[in-house]
């Protein structure tokens, strides 16, 4: 993302000391930093962007879903999945038991055929939101190295409503910088 690596480069020549990432609550640290000039960190940094690279000040636009990614909770899938591992494996014990009590039957009952197919089908679903579960986990960990966050990552919850929050205030700083370019631009020299 261009807005986070304008203002890497710019915090490494500002304060010459080496990043792993921009942590999302820093960015609300900035505005309250008072320059020379009386605006804000936060307002010049949305200044300098909005005159080079004003496209990346559409952080919002980027991430359509990030409301819905807030309400996910990755504790309570974790769990879940638990759950559903060990039911598969409870089932597939008691269907090992049924079918050892059986043995000298020549054919098994259609019902245990049919609970044999159905242990089949539930073992490919747990397989699978095994696999869904442990790449969301992956991906969230990854975004949240991207924004700089210290792992073990946070819960979505904050994580997003911070970069939410994040998305409003740029928004609004992107607002106060358009107006007074306007008004620079309409002001007699």
């Amino acid at each position: 993302m261009r807005l986070l690596t304008y203002y890497l480069s710019l915090s490494l020549s500002l304060f010459s000391t080496v990043m792993n990432g921009i942590n999302i609550a820093s960015w609300s640290k900035l505005s309250q930093v008072k320059l020379n000039s009386g605006e804000t960190a936060y307002q010049y940094v949305v200044n300098k962007l909005q005159s080079q690279i004003p496209e990346a000040l559409e952080l919002s636009t980027d991430m359509p879903s990030i409301d819905e990614a807030k309400g996910v909770m990755l504790n309570r899938l974790s769990a879940d999945v638990r759950k559903l591992e060990e039911a598969v494996a409870l089932f597939t014990e008691l269907l090992a038991d049924d079918t050892n009590e059986n043995k000298d039957k020549d054919s098994p009952t259609v019902g245990m055929k049919n609970l044999t197919s159905q242990l089949e089908e539930s073992k490919k679903l747990y397989s699978k939101a095994k696999e869904r579960f442990e790449l969301a986990q992956k991906d969230f960990v990854q975004c949240c190295a991207y924004y700089g966050e210290s792992s073990p990552p946070m819960e979505p919850e904050p994580f997003f409503g911070e970069l939410i929050a994040l998305c409003k205030s740029l928004q609004a700083a992107t607002a106060v910088a358009g107006t007074k370019q306007r008004r620079k631009a309409v002001a007699p020299k």
